[in-house]
């Protein structure tokens, strides 16, 4: 949410299925968390062929990611007054709790998470020094791995984290935090831990300001795509690709400029190398954001939906799912979830789907059994 937050505040001052994620999406509905950032939320259960939407199916606090890897999901509780920096685990099936509610600190905001070889899961710290190790019976904190050295004022501000064998890659923004609008210090850094030494072996200096939201493998490749944001204004950033094999940044393989001017919010791509992407438009009060199709090579296509398009997920049945979230008053009314059929670009539902509160804007959609 703080992502989100920055993002409003820049608008105002300027006028603006492995370790990592589930390879293939398994399930008979999708799992959506839905909040209003201010209150606690919950997660809805909705159908993948009536769209039926069964409510509060699960207790969520005001700012909480889904992540499943394997037959777990993982509720990472990031932000917020009553429920915040800790993670917990339940079953893909029937949402029973695995473990315990485990703190990661507090104000550490835990961001994303992977699992280690040995079942530990190491979660990336927006708002602490590093990484959060905690066991895997999920029921305490068992470690921290500290990256505080990476940045000035000891907080290297990790957006996401990925893991390849026993190598954990975790992305550093880098901000200023003796500022009021965190602005970044200069590019992106992704430092690199041995799990056998728990210790940085190494970094990759990325091209871009501002990494955000969680990695996405390149197929085929040894690379992986994430977002930059720079400072939100939609003239600089877009996609960066990493090679982790050679430990070298690649460049911007989408840019702003190819968007119009516009930042990604989410993006996502298919095993066959299909990519789908949200951009945003800055100069919107409302967070007004149209959702493209862009290839490997860089191209974007036109707007396949306009509207108020922000996280994007996958489901069994190849398509995607959009979450059609604003900023400001319209938020609470207008905000739900479209469905797009990827074969025909056709949009599956007569209009969004409704839910009792907003989906989350990225981050919040699995799908179960």
């Amino acid at each position: 949410m703080i992502r989100e937050l920055m993002a409003l505040l820049v608008l105002v001052v300027v006028g603006c299925g492995d370790a990592n994620h589930p390879g293939t999406p398994a399930g008979n509905a999708a799992l959506v968390a839905l909040t209003d950032y201010m209150t606690p939320g919950h997660a809805a259960r909705i159908d993948l062929h009536s769209f039926a939407v069964t409510d509060n199916v699960l207790a969520l606090g005001e700012d909480s990611a889904l992540k499943a890897v394997g037959d777990r999901l993982f509720v990472i509780n990031e932000f917020g007054a009553t429920d915040a920096d800790n993670v917990a685990a339940f079953a893909m099936a029937g949402l029973r709790a695995m473990g315990m509610q485990t703190s990661t600190g507090r104000g550490s905001d835990p961001q994303d998470l992977v699992v280690g070889p040995d079942g530990k899961l190491y979660l990336a710290e927006l708002e602490g020094p590093g990484i959060a190790v905690v066991n895997p019976e999920v029921t305490s904190m068992i470690g921290e791995i500290s990256l505080s050295s990476l940045d000035p004022d000891g907080k290297p501000n990790l957006v996401a984290i990925y893991r390849k064998g026993n190598l954990l890659y975790a992305f550093c923004a880098l901000w200023d935090d003796t500022q009021q609008l965190k602005p970044p210090r200069g590019p992106g850094k992704i430092a690199i831990v041995d799990l056998a030494t728990q210790a940085m072996v190494g970094s990759i200096d990325m091209m871009a300001q501002n990494p955000a939201g969680w990695v996405h493998e390149e197929p085929g490749t040894p690379n992986v795509l994430v977002a930059a944001v720079e400072d939100y204004s939609g003239q600089k950033g877009g996609i960066e690709r990493v090679d982790l094999q050679a430990r070298v940044s690649r460049g911007l393989m989408v840019t702003a400029q190819a968007l119009g001017g516009r930042y990604v919010s989410d993006f996502l791509v298919t095993a066959s190398g299909d990519g789908f992407l949200s951009a945003v438009d800055p100069a919107s009060t409302e967070g007004a954001s149209n959702l493209h199709s862009f290839t490997l090579g860089g191209q974007v296509s036109p707007p396949v939906l306009s509207g108020h398009a922000a996280g994007l997920a996958l489901d069994p049945l190849n398509r995607l799912w959009v979450v059609d979230r604003g900023y400001g008053a319209s938020a609470a009314t207008q905000s739900g979830l479209r469905v797009v059929d990827l074969a025909t670009r056709r949009e599956l539902s007569a209009q969004p789907i409704h839910t009792s509160l907003p989906p989350r804007f990225w981050g919040g959609i699995v799908f179960v059994p």
